[in-house]
């Protein structure tokens, strides 16, 4: 669990991460306009969820506990077919949070 600086780090890395992995779910990258649509819609979400959880940890508090925002994130990525979106991104941000 991170806490902190590094928790906002965190955050303020998936919020980058998602939109740029997301790019790959295009139309114009070679998917059909179906799922380009609901990737891109489960992207939004996720971006959301983040800013909330980014905007609640800058207040000191959680808006999710951890595991109900993983849950949460991961629901989005199921329902929009781009779990390699989540998990790229997660990736990415931990990597960029520094974090083990």
């Amino acid at each position: 669990m991170l806490e902190g600086d590094r928790r906002r780090g965190f955050l303020v890395a998936l919020a980058s991460e998602l939109p740029l992995a997301a790019r790959g779910e295009y139309a114009e990258a070679g998917h059909p306009a179906d799922h380009a649509l609901a990737a891109l819609r489960a992207v939004n979400e996720m971006s959301l969820v983040v800013a909330k959880q980014l905007r609640s940890s800058l207040r000191g508090h959680s808006a999710y506990p951890d595991d109900a925002f993983l849950q949460v994130l991961e629901d989005h990525s199921i329902a929009g077919d781009c779990e390699r979106v989540l998990c790229w991104s997660l990736e990415r941000a931990v990597q960029s949070a520094g974090a083990d």
